[in-house]
């Protein structure tokens, strides 16, 4: 991971090397404490390193707050050097070839797998380096909890619902849940880790659903996520608090086996470790179960990237914007006269005219510090990705630490959501305790969700 983001911050500075000796950046990042940890701890080692580089970091919170406050930052230009988001569908609503930065030229991209770069692009543009590894979605739970019950992983829904009851009739709660305020993005889980299941059922459905041949609300394979958010609700699989929980709380009741399971991402694993290292080893993680056990599989998330805020861009942009406007009033309003000629001299003087006052920006900005809320981190898990097209990356405590074949037991069967095309990637990897997390690069433009096939003998990770 160094690797990638020593060199991102290196092109961040390049901007402002020229006017000041001691360059300071700003670093959006979200507050999930396994993400903020991780790129802190990243911040800090970069400015050990190059002690003339100051790095304000701010966090923000997750879920739909946080993509508010990074759309509206960008919206207004008030967004910080670089920031991190997710890849795949996501990023194309912040429109990247108008807000961002294009890295394809960057010599560090090659350090970036081929399969990762189509989440974080548009065009022939690319605009992402990864931040993290890659997460699986489904079920974290409590095998001490599972062991004393008797009870197996299930295959199955049907096999997951009467674990459930046997659960919740030895008085434990069946499922953690994280609704409060700011954490309600804990609820799709139980949705988006359906996708493969959805696959499974509905070949070709990302084609379809593309192509508006699909309706979600009424197609049977795409409505089960939904219908089983509802059934965990009508039989009472979460705590009584579900409403005013948060992630911590959830996590906290399934390390100390007061929840049996959690709908989560594997990425949770991280911050078992650090704040119940003690349990972590009683953690497990299996895949959302389907209709069919010999069909068992696990939906993959591609991981989030840093992305460059084109400021000069974005205000040439805004500058193009208000003397269109102005040219229009000029023209239709107050009946001026302009040849082509003028209204094309007018619109280029006046975009290039803001390049000396965002020189003069960056010149303050680098003078003046702003407030950030830096704090201490200590990394529990980070992904280096290796260069050349590879289908997977590296895992563990240390960024160059093991490489993937030696974390997770799954057989890898990616399929492309949005092409319905599958790429098959056969490879037995093995457990790793400290980690436990498989690392897949397969995905696609369109999406940072890929479907891996699980052993069905021995499950997503080896007890």
């Amino acid at each position: 991971m160094q690797r990638l983001l020593i060199p991102f911050f290196a092109l961040v500075m390049s901007g402002s090397a020229a006017v000041a000796q001691t360059i300071t950046l700003t670093y959006l990042v979200d507050d999930i404490q396994t993400d903020s940890d991780s790129l802190l701890a990243l911040v800090d080692a970069y400015m050990k390193q190059h002690p003339d580089v100051t790095i304000q970091v701010e966090l923000r919170p997750g879920g739909a707050d946080g993509d508010n406050i990074v759309k509206t930052r960008l919206a207004t230009g008030d967004m910080t050097d670089l920031f991190s988001y997710n890849a795949g569908s996501l990023l194309q609503a912040l429109h990247p070839s108008e807000t961002l930065v294009d890295l394809s030229g960057q010599p560090f991209m090659s350090n970036v797998v081929d399969s990762f770069k189509p989440t974080v692009s548009q065009g022939e543009a690319v605009y992402g380096v990864p931040t993290q590894t890659g997460m699986g979605g489904g079920m974290l739970y409590n095998k001490a909890v599972f062991q004393k019950l008797g009870l197996e992983v299930p295959k199955t829904w049907d096999q997951f619902v009467a674990n459930n009851k046997k659960i919740a009739d030895a008085g434990i709660t069946p499922v953690a849940a994280s609704f409060a305020s700011g954490n309600t993005w804990t609820a799709q889980l139980f949705v988006l880790a359906d996708y493969y299941n959805v696959q499974q059922e509905e070949p070709g459905f990302a084609e379809k659903y593309t192509a508006n041949k699909i309706d979600i609300a009424t197609d049977p394979a795409a409505l089960a996520g939904f219908q089983h958010l509802q059934q965990g609700h009508d039989l009472s699989w979460w705590q009584k608090d579900a409403a005013t929980a948060t992630y911590d709380d959830a996590i906290a009741l399934l390390a100390t086996g007061q929840a049996a399971q959690y709908s989560m991402l594997t990425f949770a694993l991280s911050e078992i470790q650090k704040n119940f290292p003690d349990q972590v080893d009683d953690i497990g993680f299996f895949a959302q179960p389907g209709n069919v056990a010999s069909n068992n599989g696990v939906t993959m998330w591609m991981p989030p990237a840093a992305y460059l805020f084109g400021k000069m861009l974005m205000a040439m942009i805004s500058a193009a914007m208000v003397i269109v406007l102005l040219l229009g009033l000029a023209v239709g309003v107050a009946h001026v006269s302009l040849t082509l000629g003028q209204a094309a001299a007018l619109l280029l003087t006046g975009t290039l005219g803001v390049l000396p006052f965002c020189a003069l920006g960056m010149l303050v900005g680098t003078m003046i510090k702003g407030q950030g809320a830096r704090t201490a981190a200590n990394r529990t898990g980070v992904a280096e990705l290796p260069p050349g097209p590879h289908r997977h990356a590296r895992a563990g405590r240390h960024p160059r630490a093991d490489h993937a074949t030696r974390v997770g037991a799954v057989r890898i069967h990616c399929r492309l959501p949005m092409a319905g095309r599958a790429s098959p990637a056969p490879q037995w990897l093995k457990s790793r305790r400290q980690y436990r997390t498989a690392i897949v690069g397969c995905t696609h433009e369109s999406s940072g969700m890929v479907a891996t096939q699980v052993d069905p003998r021995r499950g997503f990770f080896r007890s």
